[in-house]
């Protein structure tokens, strides 16, 4: 049997234990965005970094200027450092009617054609991904004493809201995060029955553009048409960012 083999049979044989551990999380009502909400969304980080510990890790909860961040280190076999990605906070659960059980009540539901799913607030975005990681290195950990790779983790607490403070965080840190690939598990399968790997993802760019053209009041019926008009310059602007291909026009 080939190591992945071992590995594979043991996430088979500690499943049950897995998603327990999975429900764990799942039932910390971690909403960053309300900040009735913000002992919770500590609490999914405490939670997240001593689960770490269970399986070679040394993590820390490190604050920012809003929710914090879980920063845990192994060492693992000789190969590219790994920077993995992830997020413990949740949206809002609004409208609580839409929900047919309570949300942070994990739950096992089987649909019409036999497909099993769990159901929860953060199930599918980003606890379930985030957990799926761990648990393939809690059993790579059980079966060769070790992590295949060096492995960094960044477990963020305010995705959910843009980010805010990770920004000033990996500047503070930049020396720390400087490693060989990172592994961002937040994205989507190919569909619902087709793993997918993304092998890249499109940055954000934010500007704040103002764009002032007369310096008083100018009558319409008189002036519209002759003067230029900043909307109608902004908009100008904005319909150049990209050709009628959807190729970008920026340099």
């Amino acid at each position: 049997m080939s190591t992945l083999d071992a590995v594979l049979s043991r996430i088979d044989q500690d499943f049950e234990q897995s998603v327990e551990r999975l429900f764990a999380l799942l039932r910390i009502a971690s909403i960053s965005t309300d900040p009735a909400y913000k002992e919770q969304c500590r609490a999914a980080a405490e939670f997240v970094a001593a689960d770490l510990r269970t399986i070679g890790f040394t993590s820390e909860v490190r604050p920012t200027e809003g929710h914090p961040v879980v920063v845990a280190k192994a060492n693992g076999a000789a190969g590219p450092r790994v920077l993995f990605y992830g997020h413990y906070d949740v949206q809002p659960v609004d409208p609580l009617n839409l929900w047919k059980t309570p949300p942070f009540e994990p739950r096992i539901e089987t649909l019409p054609d036999g497909r099993r799913i769990i159901v929860a607030r953060g199930a599918c975005d980003d606890k379930g991904q985030a957990m799926t990681f761990i648990e393939a290195c809690r059993a790579y950990h059980k079966v060769t004493g070790k992590l295949p790779l060096p492995i960094t983790t960044m477990i963020e607490g305010e995705e959910e809201c843009g980010s805010k403070s990770l920004f000033g965080f990996v500047k503070n840190n930049a020396d720390e995060f400087k490693l060989d690939l990172a592994l961002v598990c937040d994205t989507a399968m190919w569909d619902q029955n087709t793993p997918a790997v993304t092998t890249s993802l499109r940055g954000l760019v934010y500007e704040d553009v103002k764009v002032t053209c007369a310096d008083r009041d100018l009558h319409s019926g008189v002036f519209g048409g002759a003067a230029q008009n900043p909307l109608r310059l902004l908009s100008k602007i904005l319909g150049a960012m990209w050709d009628d291909d959807g190729r970008v026009t920026i340099p």
